[in-house]
């Protein structure tokens, strides 16, 4: 079982179980090793992330079909998210993380980075496997305490993509709720227009935690208006993992 990083993890009492799956990620990139098509988002494979504290949840649906179905996120003063697991894929061998994303409606938060302001439209979390060699004393006793409160394996440090409301575009901060999660601030505004996303996860993860990434455990998806009391709308589609930018 695993428990995303974010800013709901156990210091805020989040308890947050994503089951195990089989996904057979592998067998999809067969006819083209060099690339893995993940699991379209609001599909079986992706399992719900509830958060205790929050009354409200966010909503899920899945619009359109075929090649144009996207994923629909609407939390109006709640949050809950979807997380896949990808304990399969091979970051030596797909390293890069491409996706598709749009706000039609956003947030207006005056401070995005404290715990208050701690809302965004729309995220995309990269979960990577714990190492206690990369990390700090207080992450560590934090760690340690959250699995024995918990009874369950939990991942370690994370990279959070975020569309935000204010915060500038390629601006960089620590999670508020001191967990081990580094935000990273993709888009800002509303659009109508999809908007394509690529990162390269092993050298995003050495630019913004210096060292090398342990492997990667799973992906999620979060939109959420509980801290701020919003109105947020946001669509997700076409995840994939792929060899090159």
């Amino acid at each position: 079982m695993y428990c995303i990083e974010n800013k709901m993890i156990p210091y805020r009492s989040l308890r947050v179980r994503l089951s195990l799956l089989s996904l057979v990620l592998a067998s999809v990139a067969q006819a083209d090793p060099s690339e893995v098509l993940l699991p379209s988002p609001g599909s079986d494979a992706w399992r719900p992330l509830s958060i205790p504290s929050v009354e409200r949840g966010t909503t899920y649906q899945v619009v359109g079909e075929g090649a144009s179905a996207a994923l629909r996120a609407e939390s109006r003063c709640g949050a809950s998210g979807l997380a896949v697991d990808l304990e399969s894929v091979d970051l030596e061998r797909t390293p890069v993380l491409r996706w598709q994303w749009r706000v039609e409606k956003g947030l207006d938060i005056e401070d995005e980075k404290s715990r208050a302001g701690d809302d965004f439209a729309a995220r995309v979390v990269l979960m990577f496997r714990y190492d206690s060699r990369q990390a700090t004393f207080i992450e560590r006793s934090l760690h340690s305490l959250a699995e024995k409160v918990q009874g369950e394996v939990l991942p370690g440090r994370s990279l959070a993509y975020v569309w935000s409301s204010r915060v500038p575009e390629g601006t960089v901060w620590r999670n508020p709720f001191r967990t081990p999660t580094m935000l990273i601030s993709r888009r800002r505004g509303t659009t109508t227009e999809w908007r394509s996303e690529s990162v390269d996860v092993r050298a995003e993860y050495r630019r913004h935690w210096g060292a090398e990434p342990p492997p990667l455990v799973g992906l999620a998806l979060l939109t959420d208006a509980d801290n701020t009391c919003g109105n947020a709308v946001a669509y997700y589609r076409n995840f994939r993992l792929t060899a090159t930018r």
